[in-house]
């Protein structure tokens, strides 16, 4: 499948996706070595950007196209398999995928088929694709698909038979869909920003210890004490009361005030309590 932004629909909207080759591969003894031949022919010829490969069908493919693609860096681009390491993509049927919705930019867990299926849906309904209109295999595949049962949770099952053309091309959308939102516009990735905008240092508070601006009244009311910071990134200074003044103080060893709250079950001070000062 591909995606031409210079073809127009009867709608006069630009960009369509349209499928420039299918093929398919006999059943014999070694169909699934033969489908890897035949992906690595067509990575060859074409150069997609991802390949989407049916997990559920064959696991073993996966494998093969990611192996053949790092055997392939040892020859170079002129290898048909170059690339193939990082292009395919396994997508299992029954996996679930996070979806993030355009409007409301909620992400939700949806089921790969039903979400493929919708995304085909969603390009023929606004005339975005197009099908080669000789081809009545697809043609074929695509009338007679259809929802087999649904789920009490709302799921449906689609058709299990003869759809493999079919699964080819909704694969391909799956693609599109999550590889390139921008061009589908069905689904929204957010635009992660790659540069940190530095915000300039928050002015703060400095203590003034002239004797001339400090009133006693002010040390009995605790007030802060403070003027306009001559420094941009300053800290700021609270005056507060020596808590050693304190007859409810309780101090630890260290000199730091365990305030009156005891932990229970606890002495007051004496031998092996919590606040007895350590022998040295």
């Amino acid at each position: 499948m591909e995606y031409d932004p210079t073809l127009v629909n009867d709608s006069g909207k630009n960009g369509m996706f349209k499928i420039i080759n299918r093929d398919s591969v006999p059943r014999n003894e070694f169909t699934l070595d033969s489908a890897v031949e035949k992906v690595i022919e067509f990575n060859g010829i074409y150069n997609p950007a991802y390949i989407y490969v049916d997990k559920g069908f064959g696991e073993y493919q996966v494998e093969m196209l990611k192996k053949r693609g790092l055997q392939a860096k040892e020859v170079g681009r002129s290898d048909p398999a170059y690339g193939l390491d990082t292009k395919v993509v396994g997508i299992a049927f029954n996996q679930h995928l996070d979806v993030r919705d355009p409007v409301s930019k909620v992400v939700e867990r949806k089921p790969v088929k039903p979400f493929m299926v919708n995304q085909t849906v969603l390009l023929l309904d606004r005339d975005r694709l197009i099908i080669n209109k000789n081809d009545n295999m697809l043609w074929r595949q695509m009338e007679n698909y259809q929802v087999v049962r649904v789920s009490v949770d709302g799921r449906p099952t689609y058709t299990s038979e003869n759809e493999h053309a079919l699964d080819a091309l909704m694969l391909a959308v799956l693609g599109f869909t999550m590889e390139f939102p921008h061009i589908t516009q069905t689904i929204y990735i957010p635009d992660v920003t790659r540069t940190m905008a530095i915000a300039p240092s928050v002015k703060r508070s400095e203590p003034n210890f002239d004797p001339a601006f400090i009133k006693k009244d002010d040390e009995e009311k605790e007030e802060f004490l403070t003027r306009e910071a001559r420094e941009r990134n300053s800290q700021t200074w609270f005056r507060s009361k020596d808590l050693r003044k304190s007859r409810n103080a309780v101090l630890g060893p260290s000199g730091f005030s365990f305030g009156t709250v005891r932990p229970r079950g606890r002495g007051s001070g004496g031998k092996g309590s919590l606040y007895s000062r350590p022998k040295i």
